[in-house]
């Protein structure tokens, strides 16, 4: 059935119409009539994809829609499977990434605790393994309790000294403008008198112990044989606060060093004792050995005797016990 052209606005009754609605299929003059419209009936203004159509009523704008969500169909499927294969790629990358970083710790004798997948604090450590440079990148959190403020190393080279990385954070540089008047107590001080503490996980809340660290000793010998949870975080005093307990033990729990770290001398087996019967068969072949070496000796100079009887005398053959040598 044609439309009329001429008709009016359905929704003001004034103007003649000029737009529809795509979803109601309701006949508009303008804009306003149109908002309005969508106000008052709830109408979304977007073609319905899946309403029923009769045969009779199936033209060509029916299956242009249908050709169109088919495509959208087909994109969205495709964009999914694509963005699946992307996730998991970088999951195993992650998952590799996370192995290498756990075992190389381990082989510096380091015992390295991950949190599950989705932990604040798992998703903030960017530690990695080096492969090139065969060390690893550590994040470190410098926690100054005295201004109340924490600063992070994302990937601090384990072969720095604490020193070096500690200054880093309290020199006059233009990147620490804002924290310096913040560190006013710790950049006053000198830095050998900075006290170094990193406390012990997986103890009593009310068991306060640390390990205190040394200013001179590299990130790695500074971690060796301790137990950290995804990387370390030491806290920064700038003189030694009371109420606390200083080991130098990993008493977070037992702690048993990785074969590649203790590496035990390997000792020479000495040879197991025979038994007597073991003695006589191997003195019986010996002996064996012996009378066949006597028999070969006999065979030899009977040759030799043979040959200096053909020769006429002219060749005397000597047969010692062992190898044979002729001379003339």
């Amino acid at each position: 059935m044609k439309e009329e052209v001429n008709e009016p606005c359905e929704y003001c009754k004034e103007n003649t119409w000029k737009y529809k609605c795509p979803r109601c299929l309701l006949k508009t003059c303008s804009l306003n009539c149109s908002k309005q419209h969508k106000a008052e009936t709830g109408c979304s203004g977007v073609r319905s994809k899946n309403h029923f159509v009769s045969m009779n009523d199936y033209d060509y704008n029916n299956m242009m829609s249908d050709y169109v969500f088919l495509e959208e169909t087909s994109r969205t499927t495709d964009n999914a499977t694509r963005e699946n294969l992307s996730l998991n790629s970088e999951a195993r990358r992650g998952a590799h990434r996370s192995n290498l970083l756990a075992s190389n710790a381990k082989r510096h004798g380091v015992r390295l605790s991950r949190m599950s997948q989705g932990m604040k604090r798992r998703a903030s450590n960017k530690s990695i393994w080096h492969t090139k440079l065969k060390q690893i990148h550590w994040t470190v959190d410098w926690v100054f309790k005295e201004s109340n403020l924490t600063l992070t190393d994302a990937r601090a080279p384990e072969d720095k000294p604490l020193r070096e990385l500690l200054s880093f954070h309290l020199e006059k540089r233009p990147e620490n403008l804002i924290n310096l008047s913040k560190l006013a107590a710790y950049t006053d001080a000198s830095l050998d008198s900075l006290v170094l503490l990193m406390r012990i996980p997986f103890l009593p809340a009310n068991r306060k112990e640390y390990w205190e660290l040394s200013l001179d000793k590299s990130l790695q010998d500074s971690l060796f044989h301790k137990t950290i949870i995804e990387y370390p975080t030491i806290e920064v005093y700038t003189q030694r606060p009371e109420g606390i307990v200083i080991t130098s033990e990993d008493t977070s729990e037992s702690y048993e060093l990785p074969k590649e770290i203790l590496l035990e001398p390997t000792e020479e087996k000495a040879p197991e004792a025979m038994n007597i019967e073991e003695a006589i068969t191997a003195g019986l072949e010996d002996e064996e050995d012996s009378v066949e070496n006597e028999k070969i000796l006999e065979e030899l100079q009977a040759v030799a005797s043979a040959l200096s009887n053909d020769l006429g005398g002219s060749a005397s053959v000597e047969i010692e016990e062992g190898s044979p040598s002729t001379s003339q």
